[in-house]
């Protein structure tokens, strides 16, 4: 059989599923459920397209309306649903979804044509929603599956920390995978940006200063360097020259009537905060200051 070509169960003949079952029991002989049978919902339908909505691993019924008996299905592709009868009610079959995808079952029963229908299977996002309703309760958001294993978000929060938490929990439910997240969550409200500036002047001059002079006072000869400015050109007061307090070190021998005065100072610039503004506006918007 080619593989694009559907797939035709005959039900009551008690086949077995290729997608799972095995042991199926004819629609026209419903059989006791067995005890350890999770309880089945009725399964959603898609109100634009009709498609059957099947959550992944989920476990659903759906009755065709025909009030008749199911002879016959055919499924066009293998491994995406997983299908057995209703034992409480022939007219009806099981549904469960193995993988994500989309198939097209051909319902055929005894006496009336048979019915087409789309099964899509997808990730079961009821519970996902259920937890952030309730971890979030002043959002608006909406979650819808993805291809394969995605989901979208969508709608509106209040805060960047509820958008936060309910990409987390969204993460959760596609086993940690960013990559099947689409976040398009939108904050509502007004967001503002505060920046904090420092204005400063720094001056990266560095002054090196260096000057010596000296004075001798003897008997017989008078003698002051005054090149620098550090010692005084006017007498000695006492027998000692002027020193000039610029002057970091100073020597003299007083006997011989020596003195001198040495400059070695370094002076470097630094940092002058002209000022500190602080600057507030809103998101996306530009902002300025003198």
């Amino acid at each position: 059989m080619h593989p694009n070509q559907n797939s035709r169960r005959p039900l009551l003949w008690g086949l077995t599923l290729a997608v799972g079952f095995v042991g199926l029991t004819a629609f026209g002989q419903p059989t006791p459920p067995p005890a350890d049978q999770p309880k089945t919902q009725d399964v959603q339908i898609d109100p634009r397209t009709g498609a059957l909505i099947v959550p992944l691993g989920g476990f659903v019924r759906f009755d065709p309306g025909v009030n008749q008996p199911i002879v016959d299905i055919m499924v066009s592709r293998e491994g995406i649903l997983a299908i057995r009868p209703d034992p409480k009610n022939p007219n009806a079959i099981l549904l469960t979804g193995l993988a994500t995808g989309q198939v097209r079952l051909t319902i055929a029963f005894k006496d009336r044509a048979p019915v087409t229908v789309d099964a899509i299977v997808q990730i079961d996002v009821e519970l996902l929603k259920t937890i952030i309703k309730k971890t979030v309760p002043t959002a608006n958001v909406d979650v819808t599956p993805g291809l394969g294993n995605v989901i979208v978000l969508s709608g509106y929060v209040t805060s960047p920390q509820d958008a936060d938490i309910i990409a987390r929990l969204a993460n959760s439910q596609v086993g940690g995978n960013n990559n099947n997240v689409i976040n398009a969550i939108q904050i509502g409200g007004i967001q503002q940006v505060q920046i904090d500036v420092v204005v400063a002047s720094v001056d990266r001059n560095e002054i090196r200063s260096r000057g010596f002079d000296f004075a001798v006072n003897g008997s017989t000869i008078k003698f002051t360097s005054v090149i620098s400015g550090l010692v005084g050109s006017t007498g000695f007061a006492g027998g000692v020259p002027g020193v000039s307090p610029d002057a970091n070190l100073q020597m003299g021998i007083v006997p011989a009537q020596f003195f001198s005065a040495l400059r070695a100072l370094r002076t470097e610039g630094v940092a002058k905060f002209l000022a500190e503004p602080r600057v507030v506006t809103q998101t996306g918007r530009p902002a300025s200051f003198l």
